[in-house]
């Protein structure tokens, strides 16, 4: 009865974790697109994601090699896809708008 159990608690954790593994948020960076197999490629840490996408896919911003993304995928099908910029571009997109305001303003102290 024992050895029952726990091969029933076994079976239970295993198919928990294969569940979390096919479901959820994934975020990351965009590898590869391969157009033929419909496949996003997202390295996510240590770990690479084959994601497939298709019409029915949701896409937000510029989707392409080297994209910062979250994809929310649901058993390896992509049902949205996000460009994020990551803390970096934002503080460079600020500081370069900064950087113009600056510019604008010596133009017009020059008027």
């Amino acid at each position: 009865m024992r050895k029952i159990f726990q091969g029933i608690l076994t079976a239970a954790v295993v198919a928990s974790f294969v569940t979390v593994s096919f479901a959820g948020m994934v975020k990351g960076k965009v590898t590869k697109i391969d157009e033929k197999k419909s496949v996003y490629v997202v390295k996510e840490g240590k770990m690479k994601h084959e994601i497939h996408f298709d019409a029915t896919t949701q896409k937000e911003g510029d989707v392409k090699v080297g994209a910062m993304v979250e994809v929310d995928e649901d058993n390896g099908h992509a049902k949205s896809i996000k460009v994020v910029e990551s803390k970096k571009a934002e503080k460079k997109e600020k500081k370069a708008e900064k950087k113009e305001e600056k510019k604008e303003e010596k133009k017009e102290e020059k008027k």
